[in-house]
Order: structure tokens, then sequence, then C-alpha cells
């Protein structure tokens, strides 16, 4: 499967790298062994990623391409992510290669915004200051279970 993705527009490439509203928020849920499944609101494609990198997450695929689409209006995208979903193999194999689609899709819009400087890039300045964007977590929700 090819996992290239076009690259974005400008607009597009800072409308990912915003939150959305919290009315245009996916839900997924984190497991875990002592307190269950616990909602966790994605407000971006940041969260989806760090939802994505923990041990055991629960996210429909399915509507993650939708959201992609319909929310941040990122057809090429969503259309990855549901060539991944629909291709044979595991959930935890869709869940990171889904994962490292949204990783590539981060980076691309990060470097059109101007906001962080790939270390094997030599077309772009080395930052003076050293500060680098702070990068959002996981928004809690509740408990459940």
């Amino acid at each position: 499967m090819n996992r290239a993705l076009p690259t974005p527009t400008p607009a597009l490439a800072h409308r990912l790298l915003q939150p959305v509203a919290a009315q245009d928020r996916l839900v997924g849920y984190r497991i875990d062994f002592r307190r269950g499944a616990e909602q966790v609101d994605l407000l971006s494609l940041v969260d989806v990623l760090a939802l994505l990198q923990l041990p055991d997450p629960r996210l429909d695929l399915g509507s993650l391409a939708s959201w992609c689409e319909g929310v941040l209006h990122d057809p090429d995208l969503a259309a990855s992510i549901r060539a991944v979903a629909d291709a044979p193999g595991t959930p935890p194999t869709h869940r990171r290669i889904t994962g490292e689609l949204i990783e590539v899709r981060l980076l691309q819009s990060a470097r059109i915004a101007g906001t962080v400087r790939l270390i094997a890039d030599p077309d772009q300045p080395t930052p003076s200051s050293g500060d680098e964007p702070a990068t959002p977590g996981l928004h809690r929700r509740s408990k459940l279970g």
C-alpha cells in the first residue's frame, strides 16, 4: 500500500495544526487494566496520534476517516485511512499504519506552516532560541467502567 500523501495546501496545513471546536471532537478510548475504558476527547490530529501511540487504544478508523474529511476537510488523509481500514490485517497493524499516516501529515503541515524544523532538513535554519511549539496532550472527558 502506498502511504504517500500529497502535500497539503498552506490553508489546509494551518487548519490541521489547530484544535477543532469541542462540538466537532472525535471520541476515542484508552484502555487501562485497572480502571477500564476511559473516554478521550480528540480535538486535533496531535491528540489522535497520541492516542494511537498508547498500548491498546480504541478508535474506529471509519469514524476517524469521516472526521478527517468532514471536520478537517482533508479528503486525501481520509482516503488513506479508509484504505488502511479496508486492507487485510489486524487492528494493531491498522492503528500503527494510521498513526504513521497522521505523523506524515502533521510533519508536512508543520513544515509548510513553519512551526517545526525537521532535523534532517538542511534547508531549514536552526532556531537560535531553541523554542519549539508545545504539543498538546490528550483531553480527558470522563472515566468509563
